[in-house]
C-alpha cells in the first residue's frame, strides 16, 4: 500500500521522493547513462535520465507547489549530477530560488546569473554569425532569431492573424533577410544598428531611388555602394544572393503599396526597438563574455530578466535567447560532449514560442532535460491566441513525455488531464428487488466506459505547506510507461515532500 493509501480504483500512490541532502545520487554508477535514475516515484519506479530526456510538464494552480515540489525535486537532482542548464525567469524571485538550489547541490559556481547588474554579455548577431560549425544559412539563422522576437512582440495578435494574413509574417522575413545579406555584402558582418539604418532609410518610393539627396544621406543606398566595390570578394553564389537583395531593396520594396509597406516595416521595427535601447541592447548588442555552448560544460545560466519586471522586452530577448540556445543543443556532438543539459522555466505560458514544439520532439537526441511549468492548459491557449492556436499547444504538449498534475481548480486541465490519462471500462453490478407479496427480485450487471481518474479528483490532491506536513500530492502520467506500484498502468499517484532552502532542508 502506497502513502495514498489504497485508492478506491484501486491503484496505490508512490513514495515521497528523498531530498538532495539525504539522497546518494551517484552510487558509483555513471550518471550519464540513460539508464541512471534520477529519483523514484515509488519503491520500485524509476525516473531516469532517459525520461528526463522526454521533457516534463508540471501543471497545478496557485499555491499547489509545483515551483518546491516536484520541479524543485528534478531541478536540485539535475543540478547534483553536473548538468549545466538555462533557467528563465518569469516572476521576481525565480532567480533566487534557483541560487539557493545551486547552493544546496554544490553549484553555486556553477551560475551565470544575467541581469544588468552583473556582467554578463552576449552579443546575439554577432554570436550568430561568428558561431563556428552551424549547419544551414547563416543568414536565415539570423532572420529566424529576429523572427522570434517579432513572433514573442505579437502573440497578444495570434487569434487575429490566421488564413491569408500569413502574408505578413512571410513580408517581414522578406525584409529583414534582404537587409541581412546587404549589410553582410557590405561589412562582412552586420550589427543590430547597421541592420536598423539599412532598412530604416531604404527607399518609400520608386522615385527616391533616383534622388541624388536621398542616395546622399541613405545607409542603405552607401551599403550597396560597399557591397559593390567588395564584388570580387564573393562567390558566384553569394553574389547571386546580394544582388537578389539588392534588387528587393531598390525595387520590390519601393513598388509596394504605401500601407502594406508602412505595415510590414512597423512589425520590423517593434522588434528592432527591443535590442536597439536601454539595458537589452547593453546585454546583448554589445560585447561577449559568455554564449550558449558554455552549459555543454556545465555552466548554469539564468536569465534574471523577469518578465514582471522587464514587461514585453523581457520576453522577447529571453525567447530570443532561449532560441539560440535550442539550436546551439540540436547542433552539437553529444558523442564528443555527452554532458546533458536542462531547461527549465516557470511560468512556462509567458515564453511560449511556436519553435517549442519543434525543439521538443529533438530534445532526446539532444540530450536536454526539459522542465517547463504552468498553472494550466488555458494559460498555454491564451498564450497563442486562443482556439486559433490550439493546435500549436496540443503539438507542444504531445511531445512531452512526462506530466505532472499537482492540485488544480482549472475545469479544462482536469478534463484534459483524466482523457490523458484515458477511459477504463469498468464493470458495476446492480441490483434491485420489486416485491410483489411473494418474495420475487430482479437483478442484472453491465459494463459502462469510465475514467481511471475523474477530472474531481485533481481538486482533493493536497497542496503542501506546513498544514499538510510540506507533502504535496500528484498524479503523474508517462507516456508508454508501466509502473509497477500501480498495476502497470501508465499513471500513478505520488506525493513530494516540498524543498524550501532553510524550512525544509538546510541551506
Amino acid at each position: 500500500m502506497g502513502l495514498f493509501g489504497q485508492q478506491p480504483n484501486g491503484t496505490s500512490g508512490g513514495q515521497i521522493p528523498s531530498d538532495p541532502s539525504t539522497l546518494n545520487m551517484l552510487g558509483g554508477r555513471d550518471p550519464w547513462d540513460l539508464n541512471f535514475p534520477l529519483f523514484s516515484w515509488s519503491p520500485v519506479d524509476h525516473y531516469t535520465l532517459r525520461n528526463s530526456f522526454e521533457a516534463l510538464a508540471i501543471f497545478g494552480e496557485l499555491g499547489a507547489a509545483k515551483s518546491t515540489g516536484s520541479a524543485a525535486l528534478a531541478l536540485t537532482r539535475y543540478m547534483s549530477i553536473g548538468m549545466g542548464g538555462l533557467v528563465c525567469c518569469v516572476k521576481p524571485g525565480d532567480r533566487e530560488l534557483v541560487e539557493q538550489y545551486a547552493r544546496l547541490t554544490g553549484r553555486s559556481d556553477s551560475l551565470i546569473v544575467v541581469s544588468p547588474k552583473n556582467h554578463w554579455r552576449c552579443n546575439l548577431m554577432r554570436y550568430l554569425q561568428r558561431k563556428p560549425g552551424i549547419r544551414g544559412s547563416r543568414v536565415e539563422s539570423l532572420v529566424s532569431l529576429l523572427m522570434t522576437i517579432v513572433e514573442s512582440t505579437e502573440r497578444s495578435e495570434r487569434g487575429k492573424t490566421q488564413g491569408g494574413d500569413i502574408f505578413w509574417p512571410r513580408a517581414v522575413r522578406q525584409l529583414l533577410r534582404n537587409g541581412i545579406e546587404v549589410g553582410i555584402a557590405a561589412y562582412g558582418e552586420v550589427s543590430m544598428r547597421q541592420l536598423h539604418d539599412i532598412l530604416s532609410s531604404a527607399p518609400r518610393n520608386p522615385a527616391e531611388v533616383h534622388n541624388p539627396e536621398w542616395q546622399k544621406g541613405s545607409a542603405c543606398y552607401q551599403a550597396i555602394e560597399a557591397a559593390e566595390e567588395k564584388a570580387s570578394g564573393r562567390s558566384e553564389r553569394e553574389q547571386r544572393d546580394y544582388e537578389q537583395a539588392a534588387t528587393y531593396l531598390l525595387r520590390e520594396w519601393p513598388g509596394l503599396p504605401p500601407e502594406t509597406g508602412g505595415s510590414v516595416y512597423a512589425t520590423y521595427n517593434a522588434m528592432a526597438d527591443v535590442l536597439r535601447r536601454g539595458t537589452m541592447a547593453d546585454l546583448f548588442d554589445g560585447e561577449t563574455n559568455f554564449i550558449p555552448e558554455l552549459t555543454f560544460e556545465g555552466a548554469i545560466i539564468v536569465l534574471d530578466l523577469p518578465t514582471k519586471i522587464y514587461g514585453q522586452s523581457g520576453v522577447n530577448v529571453q525567447a530570443a535567447f532561449t532560441y539560440l540556445w535550442q539550436m546551439a543543443c540540436e547542433q552539437r556532438d553529444v558523442k564528443a560532449n555527452p554532458r546533458p543539459v536542462f531547461w527549465f522555466v516557470d511560468e512556462a505560458q509567458e515564453l511560449f514560442s511556436d519553435y517549442w514544439p519543434v525543439f521538443l520532439a529533438t530534445a532526446r537526441s539532444a540530450r536536454v532535460a526539459s522542465v517547463l511549468i504552468s498553472q494550466n492548459k488555458p494559460n498555454y491557449l491564451a498564450a497563442m491566441g486562443g482556439e486559433a492556436g490550439r493546435h500549436r499547444v496540443d503539438a507542444f504538449l504531445g511531445n512531452i513525455g512526462t506530466k505532472v498534475f499537482h492540485s488544480n481548480g482549472d475545469v479544462e486541465t482536469n478534463r484534459w488531464a483524466s482523457e490523458t490519462i484515458n477511459d477504463a471500462v469498468q464493470t458495476r453490478m446492480n441490483f434491485h428487488s420489486n416485491r410483489d407479496g411473494q418474495g420475487h427480485g430482479s437483478g442484472g450487471g453491465g459494463e459502462s466506459v469510465g475514467r481511471k481518474v475523474l477530472p474531481s479528483e485533481f481538486t482533493q490532491l493536497k497542496k503542501g505547506g506546513e498544514q499538510n506536513g510540506f507533502i504535496t500530492e500528484t498524479i503523474v502520467y508517462q507516456t508508454g510507461a508501466s509502473f509497477a506500484a500501480n498495476e502497470n498502468e501508465p499513471f500513478l499517484r505520488a506525493r513530494f515532500k516540498q524543498i524550501i532552502p532553510g524550512v525544509t532542508v538546510k541551506r
